[in-house]
């Protein structure tokens, strides 16, 4: 459901869609989004159902509600990374450059040099 949630942000933002259609949508799926137990998505249409609230009673103008949407897309698309018993953990943040592939990431900065693929969808 986060993916699903977090393309619509992602088309209303490109303006693909209307605010009307991302609350419609927003509220069409919002039972399913609950059910799906994803914190993360979860949180994020919590969030931006709050924030629709606060723009239709003209609390937040369009560039706010447009500022918030895409700081839930950025933060539905940071991967937080813990290794084990490895005391630093680094969060890799996912950007629409990154094409939809496998990719090595490689990160050297960890008291051990530990490479991983990822694929991003």
């Amino acid at each position: 459901m986060l993916s699903e949630l977090l393309k619509q942000i992602e088309c209303t933002l490109n303006g693909e869609i209307s605010l009307s259609a991302l609350e419609d949508w927003l509220v069409s799926h919002l039972q399913s989004i609950l059910d799906s137990g994803d914190a993360q998505a979860i949180e994020i249409a919590n969030g931006i159902d709050a924030d629709l609230i606060e723009y239709r009673e003209r609390i937040l103008d369009i560039e706010e509600i447009l500022n918030r949407l895409q700081a839930f897309l950025a933060r539905g698309s940071t991967i937080v990374v813990e290794f084990g018993d490895v005391p630093t953990s680094k969060t890799l943040t996912a950007s629409q450059d990154i094409p939809v592939r496998t990719k090595p990431i490689v990160i050297s900065d960890l008291p051990h040099v530990i490479e991983m693929t990822m694929e991003y969808v």
